[in-house]
């Protein structure tokens, strides 16, 4: 009787395999690139937040950075060229 129900669930598993395998497939393939956009997206907004708060906040310092990049760049390299 044990044997007879373990066989009976192998076929039951088996039929299941053959006739889903396609749908399980695609499905799993959905759920991985719905997970693999929402890492993206997250680093997305990451990113934006870095740039607004911590970048965009220290604006002295970003003012000073871009200063000395125009005035090096512009006046010692391509001003003489």
């Amino acid at each position: 009787e044990k044997v007879t129900k373990i066989l009976t669930s192998l076929d039951f598993a088996q039929n299941f395999i053959t006739n889903n395998i396609s749908s399980v497939i695609i499905e799993e393939t959905k759920k991985y690139g719905r997970t693999i956009i929402g890492y993206f997206e997250h680093y997305l907004r990451w990113i934006e937040f870095s740039i607004r708060e911590k970048v965009a906040s220290c604006k002295p310092v970003a003012t000073a950075l871009d200063t000395a990049v125009d005035v090096f760049l512009c006046s010692y390299i391509i001003d003489p060229l």
